[in-house]
């Protein structure tokens, strides 16, 4: 439920943000940060800095995978895979930064 409403958010807000290409991780961070600072608002995360909440959270997301960087040919995911992996980091992510 909440994983579904934070990416519709974050949907909304890059097609409202005037984006007419990919942006950079700057870009994202930002963007990430301020969704979850209006989660934070609506009590749906613990406040927190917002910044930081953005990075922990990729930091999770990308967890299982940073690794691959270092393989010379890893093999490839399949997207039941990604998803099962990005559930995992939302689930932990969820179990930290939400509210108390």
């Amino acid at each position: 439920m909440v994983e579904g409403m934070l990416i519709r958010s974050f949907r909304a807000k890059r097609s409202s943000s005037g984006w007419s290409s990919r942006p950079g991780p700057a870009e994202f961070i930002a963007a990430l940060g301020s969704l979850f600072e209006e989660a934070m608002d609506r009590g749906v995360l613990r406040k927190a800095d917002p910044k930081v909440t953005a990075l922990q959270f990729l930091g999770l997301v990308t967890a299982e995978t940073g690794l691959r960087l270092y393989q010379r040919d890893p093999p490839s995911l399949a997207h039941l895979q990604i998803r099962e992996m990005v559930k995992r980091a939302i689930d932990m992510f969820l179990a930290g930064a939400g509210p108390r």
